[in-house]
């Protein structure tokens, strides 16, 4: 029961966050694919009392963090911003353990974490453990859901997270400003006329394959509920010679990325055009200080891969550029929309693959001997995360 006087705001769910809140109340134990654990080893000695008052810190001033989801008794989901939140850090000291047995347990934790799952209308909505495995060594285990944070998102709270510890951990008030809730993106979304995404979509994919007719991967993961991630590390030869053909060409590594995605989904289903699906950050949208702000704001959409029979590489890429550059107009469609607009049936895909291109914002802070390792979350039969030109996983 929500007490009035702890409420700051109330406010609708994207198409987006109900899907994953539907997935989220569907799923089976451990099967939340919403859910995700970020990871971060530090190496050096922990202030825990810093630690504890740098996330203090932050859910007061994010709201985003001190957010729920309420659907109980209502007819319609909504996100509700409380005044104030507190967390709770578990501690687990497992220094007189070697390092197999270590990873042992830390193994046992993720898996019994996600089978745990999470509460999203409980404030706040995540979870926080640390584990100690030497005197310098830690590693942080942050359980939060995708309903409620992208992954831009989650790098912002990561980077304002270590300017707040080093600010407590030497004795200052650190400068973490009040940040913007997630209504007034909510708000932008509600004034755009869906009758013009509508025909701008139609026309978009007007001369492209449904999934439903070509060769795919829901077809062929129908009968395996198997979950196989494999990691690749570029040699660095290779990723030079990625970074030179970028620079050749004046496009960016997001752009290369989605080609060499693209033109290797066209390879497995045997089309010159396939239609591949993307994570956008969300963060083109005409509003004020938009890039820092902390929320859901990421989306999938399709995006149509230009022919390449009868185009040398250079007019390719300048191909996909123009519909990389279209598509940043309506990357706030909701996928439901889209999927309505094209007249496909519940159970047909537009595109049965996503690629996730982790291009996050940078920390100028000084870490403190701390990288991070975040997550990702998806439920199509095939996955690609690129956190650079040097590391891909498949999934």
């Amino acid at each position: 029961m929500l007490e009035k006087g702890q409420v700051q705001e109330i406010f609708r769910l994207t198409s987006n966050q109900k899907s994953l809140l539907f997935h989220h109340l569907e799923s089976d134990a451990g099967n939340d694919t919403g859910l995700i654990q970020v990871r971060a080893s530090i190496n050096t000695t922990l202030d825990l009392q810093a630690w504890e008052n740098a996330w203090d810190e932050l859910i007061r001033k994010i709201p985003s963090l001190r957010t729920t989801i309420n659907w109980k008794n209502l007819k319609q989901p909504v996100q509700v911003v409380h005044r104030s939140g507190k967390i709770k850090i578990k501690y687990f000291d497992i220094r007189s353990k070697n390092k197999e047995s270590q990873e042992e347990t830390i193994e046992e934790f993720l898996r019994e974490d996600a089978i745990e799952g999470l509460s999203l209308d409980q404030n706040p909505p995540m979870r926080f453990t640390l584990f100690h495995k030497e005197e310098d060594t830690f590693l942080y285990v942050w359980t939060c859901h995708h309903a409620l944070l992208d992954g831009w998102s989650g790098a912002l709270v990561v980077n304002h997270l270590v300017k707040a510890y080093n600010a407590f951990h030497f004795g200052k008030s650190p400068d973490i400003p009040d940040l913007s809730s997630f209504k007034p993106y909510l708000d932008w979304i509600s004034e755009q006329p869906l009758s013009i995404e509508a025909n701008q979509w139609k026309d978009i994919l007007k001369d492209h394959i449904p999934t439903s007719t070509a060769n795919n991967f829901v077809t062929l993961s129908k009968n395996s509920r198997t979950n196989q991630k494999l990691s690749f590390k570029v040699k660095s030869s290779v990723a030079e010679a990625l970074k030179k053909t970028i620079s050749d060409h004046g496009v960016t590594e997001s752009l290369m990325v989605t080609a060499l995605w693209g033109f290797l989904m066209g390879i497995v289903k045997s089309i010159d055009t396939p239609i591949i699906g993307v994570t956008v950050n969300g963060r083109n949208a005409p509003i004020e200080n938009i890039e820092n702000m902390v929320g859901m704001f990421s989306n999938t959409i399709p995006f149509p891969m230009p022919p390449r029979k009868g185009h040398s590489f250079h007019e390719w890429l300048t191909k996909i550029k123009e519909t990389q550059i279209r598509l940043q107009q309506f990357e706030h469609t909701q996928p439901l929309d889209i999927h309505q607009w094209m007249k496909l049936s519940p159970t047909d895909r537009i595109y049965d693959n996503l690629l996730i291109f982790a291009n996050y914002p940078k920390s100028t802070e000084e870490n403190n001997g701390t990288s991070y390792q975040g997550s990702y979350t998806s439920s199509f039969p095939i996955t690609a995360f690129v956190d650079s030109l040097e590391k891909l996983q498949l999934n």
